[in-house]
């Protein structure tokens, strides 16, 4: 949803997406045990040389890294943010409307569809997709969502964790790959 035209990210992220290759992201944060997958750029691999030197510290390497989300969803900083999204960019190849993803969904008779956030967004997201999987009677359709579970809320700048309000409407919140694999697995088999 990263390529949906209701997608309020800069529009250099959207492009980044729409440009990706399968060869075009990498993982970085497993050292601070918060790894996310980005797209390549300036920022993401300093971020992993960093993470592999004994000699930075955990407080400076996530220091390096914060606000590099918002420089990139917000500002389109092509080489200072950190642009997250899946493996799946490589296959995302143009813009579309949230309806036509769904649209999509439905004549794939897909079964799950996963969805990666970004900062301060995944609750209002889940929401929507949600009542536009139900309005087109796709309430069997599991919805996976990794990424940011957090939702800047009442106005604040802050972004605060609502992994516990995603699970209670039924949103899988699983960030655990291998658990995730075996979620695609149990949905495929019934």
């Amino acid at each position: 949803f990263l390529s949906a035209y209701e997608c309020g990210i800069h529009p250099n992220y959207k492009q980044k997406v729409l440009d990706a290759r399968d060869i075009s992201t990498q993982v970085t944060g497993r050292r601070l045990g918060h790894p996310v997958r980005a797209l390549k750029n300036p920022f993401s691999n300093q971020f992993a040389e960093l993470e592999r030197r004994a000699d930075v510290g955990d407080d400076a390497l996530a220091a390096f890294g914060t606000g590099a989300v918002r420089k990139a969803a917000v500002d389109g900083d092509l080489q200072g943010g950190s642009f997250l999204a899946g493996q799946i960019a490589g296959l995302v190849n143009r813009e579309q409307t949230a309806q036509e993803i769904v649209d999509n969904v439905l004549e794939t008779e897909c079964k799950a569809v996963f969805i990666s956030t970004f900062n301060g967004v995944a609750l209002s997201f889940a929401k929507e997709v949600l009542a536009l999987l139900k309005d087109q009677g796709l309430d069997d359709v599991t919805l996976v969502l990794g990424g940011a579970l957090n939702e800047n809320m009442d106005g604040s700048m802050l972004a605060v964790d609502v992994t516990d309000e995603l699970a209670s409407m039924g949103v899988n919140v699983e960030n655990d790959l291998n658990k995730t694999v075996e979620i695609v697995r149990k949905i495929y088999e019934n």
